[in-house]
């Protein structure tokens, strides 16, 4: 993998969203194989679903497709699985001016740790800029949500919160 050139797509992806899966696609033309890493539940913060269930759901997005895409778990600093990887830089998707203020804050506490490491943004599709993991849970609630979630997440959440 070193001689590769890597991105890594971190996040909590609880759950995973069409949003998320289209950030994926499109970071694609900028590497010859993307990481996607989902973080721990040990950060303290608190998952509807586990890690395993987590990596399966955004596997599901990828199935039947021939992607240079590899789904993995991690937990500690993504710096430090970018530089074990031997990524050349972090992906990030961004929705809002919001989202901007919080990832540009990150990338710069991460340029500080690993100065090799580019942070690159993606602006969301306008089609799926509303869509969030929070919502998702949210509505999910209360009624099936078409087109945000794959068939496969959605019978997941449909378990989870029934």
């Amino acid at each position: 993998m070193k001689d590769e050139r890597i991105l890594l797509y971190p996040g909590s992806f609880d759950p995973p969203t069409m949003g998320h899966f289209d950030v994926v696609k499109r970071g694609l033309v900028m590497c010859e194989s993307l990481v996607v890493g989902i973080t721990k539940g040990s950060s303290g913060k608190k998952f509807l679903f586990g890690d395993e269930e987590r990596k399966i759901m955004f596997e599901s997005y990828l199935e039947g497709l021939d992607l240079p895409v590899k789904v993995m778990i991690y937990d500690g600093l993504t710096v430090d699985l970018a530089t074990q990887l031997g990524a050349f830089g972090i992906l990030r998707g961004l929705r809002t001016y919001t989202d901007f203020e919080h990832e540009f804050q990150m990338a710069a506490m991460n340029k500080h740790l690993a100065e090799q490491l580019e942070t690159v943004f993606i602006r969301t599709d306008e089609s799926l800029a509303h869509i969030s993991s929070s919502m998702v849970k949210d509505v999910s609630v209360f009624k099936r949500i078409p087109g945000v979630v794959s068939a496969y997440v959605q019978k997941c959440l449909s378990d989870k919160l029934s």
